[in-house]
């Protein structure tokens, strides 16, 4: 196949196993933080086992690395299903690199629609709660690959699946308060949400409504109400002279149920590790009020409560054994996911500030 970029085959990344479901979509990343990082880096993190997570493709301007074959499932996007189902493209997120990514991918996208088939673009954040891919126009990426030019300013559309607010982790992970809140922030700026009204329910009506707000703020139309449609959506009421309704109260984190002291900095990890790193997998008689039998097998109470709220967070790839209260490699991959995007210091290991972060901290 003749290609319109670099191609290189090289490197393989180990974060990847069997796929077990046909191809469906194609979902759309961006490394995002630091933002001056350059594409080698990010694939020699990629294809460290370390990472924990990978791609299919790595794209920069005029390069494209496939360190994951599209037959083969990549451990993207945070979500069990999207993983079988979708193939990732990583996008280098440098402003003085955008149009020329933008033409890379979209040359891309193309080549893949040609053997797969018309497969739809989604963001990441459609499958787990983050920004990602953050200001890239999934619409403008479409069209581009279809072979029409991008829209002269604005976003429209993305090409994303039916009911996507009931897929939607970050939607799904919103409180009724939360969600409320909202709907009197779209209320407030004039926008009907239907005959529901201010229900504390994020279904259709709602999902419509911020999309015609996103898109008249001049924003990435996707339904989904983030952290950059509530500070446009609440400049755009500043300006016309109303007040934004104020948040509802920031959750709070139960305590840390480990031990901390100087020697003894208790924390849940792999059992590999040391004794300070509980994995609920064996017996520890430092934490015997954590770390308990149950039908015969041990397990951390605290960790499965750690677990559950990662799930509830829409950590899906958590669910195959549900709240377990194991520390094992799906756990410590799905932490270092969390970790990155909730800008967390790396390490796979569940301490105070991951522990707190899974209750109080809004993922970037």
């Amino acid at each position: 196949m003749a290609r319109a970029y670099t191609y290189i085959t090289k490197f393989t990344s180990p974060n990847q196993n069997t796929r077990n479901r046909k191809i469906e979509g194609i979902t759309i990343h961006w490394w995002g933080n630091p933002v001056g990082q350059k594409i080698e880096g990010i694939v020699s993190w990629l294809c460290d086992k370390r990472a924990g997570t990978s791609a299919h493709y790595v794209v920069s301007d005029g390069i494209v690395y496939c360190i994951v074959a599209p037959g083969k499932r990549a451990w993207h996007a945070g979500n069990s299903t999207a993983n079988h189902t979708q193939i990732g493209i990583e996008l280098d997120p440098n402003a003085s690199k955008r149009t020329g990514t933008m033409r890379t991918a979209a040359a891309l996208i193309k080549d893949l629609r040609s053997t797969y088939g018309d497969l739809p673009l989604s963001p990441h954040k459609r499958w787990t709660s983050t920004e990602c891919p953050g200001n890239y126009d999934l619409a403008a990426l479409d069209r581009l690959a279809r072979g029409a030019a991008a829209p002269a300013g604005g976003a429209s559309k993305p090409a994303v699946s039916k009911n996507a607010w009931e897929t939607s982790p970050r939607i799904q992970g919103m409180s009724k308060a939360e969600v409320k809140r909202i709907q009197q922030m779209l209320v407030d700026a004039n926008n009907s949400i239907g005959k529901s009204g201010v229900d504390g329910s994020y279904g259709k009506d709602t999902f419509n409504t911020v999309k015609r707000v996103q898109k008249a703020l001049g924003l990435t139309a996707d339904g989904v109400f983030g952290p950059a449609t509530e500070k446009a959506l609440a400049a755009h009421l500043k300006a016309m002279g109303k007040k934004v309704p104020a948040r509802p109260a920031k959750p709070k984190a139960p305590a840390f149920p480990l031990p901390r002291k100087t020697g003894a900095l208790y924390y849940y990890g792999l059992a590999s590790g040391p004794k300070t790193s509980v994995s609920g997998q064996t017996r520890n008689t430092a934490v015997p009020g954590d770390v308990v039998q149950v039908k015969g097998r041990w397990m951390s109470k605290g960790l499965a409560l750690f677990q559950a709220q990662l799930i509830k967070r829409g950590w899906s790839e958590l669910k195959k054994d549900g709240p377990d209260g194991r520390f094992g490699k799906t756990t410590e991959k799905v932490v270092r996911q969390f970790q990155t995007v909730a800008g967390l210091k790396v390490d796979g290991q569940v301490g105070p500030a991951t522990w707190a972060a899974a209750w109080e901290t809004p993922v970037k």
